[in-house]
């Protein structure tokens, strides 16, 4: 048996391997964050990187994304909603044959996210809680504005170019292809909100209404109506991991489309 200090959390009594006969650090699965509050859920994956950076030297890491932790979950029939379980944790760890599996929580503000690591034991499904650290967001930066504008050219005047330009420009139907997008995953976002609010996260403090994007009256009124039908409910699911990517790709590229066309 040997300890090994993990970024602060401590990982005993680990079996070593039969086949060596010197110590052998255990290997460990480091799987995407949570998000604790109404921090963006693709960012999960993000933090779980960086987490990996500060502590790659300490032994071999298995990194497990949100795809591959949605295919693994389907294949072993375990329970999607109960992400957070060390039970469950600890079954993922044993279909990865690790020693441990870690993951945690996060809540983002401003440029940075605040991470809470928990450690579970594959042996034993014991959950150790790690000391809170802080790490980048990665925030994109949109390009810089052209200080000269280009030169006005008629349109009339290159006809070859003149159903391209209309064809392909970025905002044409934008609206349509917004709504679009949120129809596909009204349900999920409604529920995810719903989950937020049953935790008390203060909407106040959202940067922007999550149901702004959404242009179309009908579709922003059934937005809302699902919201009021998930609180009422007295369980609400989590989203599971493949659920969650499907709503933050989708909802990332609604609100990407929103900026850039002057929606939101």
């Amino acid at each position: 048996m040997m300890p090994l200090l993990l970024s602060g959390l401590s990982l005993c009594s680990l079996p070593l391997s039969s086949a060596a006969q010197r110590p052998e650090p255990p290997r460990i699965a480091v799987l995407p964050f949570l998000p604790a509050d109404a921090s963006p859920p693709a960012e999960g994956w993000s933090v779980a990187v960086k987490f990996m950076a500060r502590i790659e030297e300490k032994g071999p890491l298995v990194s497990v994304d949100w795809r591959s932790l949605a295919s693994l979950m389907e294949e072993r029939g375990l329970d999607k909603t109960r992400l957070r379980d060390p039970s469950t944790l600890a079954a993922i760890g044993r279909a990865l044959r690790v020693e441990a599996v870690v993951s945690g929580s996060f809540v983002s503000s401003g440029g940075d996210s605040l991470a809470r690591p928990v450690l579970v034991l594959t042996a034993t499904g014991e959950p150790r809680q790690g000391p809170e650290f802080r790490v980048p967001r990665d925030v994109s930066v949109p390009a810089p504005r052209l200080f000269v504008d280009p030169p006005a050219i008629p349109l009339e005047e290159l006809p070859e170019l003149r159903d391209a330009v209309v064809d392909y420009h970025p905002c044409m139907n934008a609206s349509l292809l917004i709504d679009e997008l949120e129809a596909s995953i009204l349900d999920l976002k409604a529920r995810y909100w719903a989950s937020q609010l049953s935790k008390g996260v203060n909407m106040s403090a959202i940067k922007f209404n999550p149901g702004s994007t959404i242009t179309d009256p009908d579709l922003k009124r059934e937005f809302y109506a699902r919201i009021k039908a998930w609180t009422r409910q007295k369980d609400i699911p989590e989203l599971s991991p493949t659920e969650i990517k499907e709503f933050a790709e989708a909802d990332e590229e609604a609100i990407r489309l929103a900026r850039l066309c002057g929606i939101l």
